[in-house]
């Protein structure tokens, strides 16, 4: 009796064994199969690399991203106080904003230039030029007239608002 227990206890053992070397082997870690080439390894470290690439390109993108928000919260806070700040310390200007009238004459019989701001006009004899629409505050000009020269040096003078300023081009 005790050789036909350890027959059946070895019948068991037998086929215990060849049931778990039939059976597929477990994917414990999710693995894909590995690449069979060398050339099918190079492909996927290329694969791999360019990945790589490209998610450093989204971090960098990322990272300035970020670093633009920063500094537009900045400047909307320095924008903040600068209105915060002028809203309440409002000081009363001495020329109000508008715009005022320059008259250009020349009462020589040659023609002349009056360079205003910069920007020359030229009149003829007796002409009049009316400038409209001239920002109030300081302006500059000076006068020349053709043969003589120069008739007035460049000046800065101030125009108001709704004023009109006369300037001649005649002999000193």
């Amino acid at each position: 009796m005790r050789r036909h227990a350890l027959l059946v206890a070895g019948v068991v053992c037998a086929t215990l064994v060849l049931s778990v070397t039939r059976l597929p082997a477990a994917d414990t870690d999710n693995r894909q199969p590995e690449p069979q080439t060398a050339e099918a390894l190079k492909k996927e470290l290329d694969d791999l690399k360019k990945e790589m690439q490209r998610q450093a390109e989204t971090l960098r993108l990322l990272r300035e991203n970020q670093d633009l928000r920063q500094r537009l919260d900045a400047l909307e806070k320095r924008v903040d106080a600068l209105e915060k700040r002028s809203t309440t310390s409002a000081r009363p200007s001495f020329y109000e904003q508008g715009s005022g009238t320059i008259r250009l004459q020349n009462r020589l019989p040659v023609s002349g230039t009056i360079v205003l701001n910069g920007i020359s006009y030229r009149l003829a004899p007796n002409e009049t030029r009316t400038l409209t629409g001239q920002a109030s505050g300081a302006f500059t000009y000076e006068a020349l007239a053709d043969g003589m020269g120069v008739l007035q040096p460049r000046s800065t003078r101030t125009l108001l608002p709704n004023e009109t300023y006369d300037i001649y081009l005649y002999l000193r």
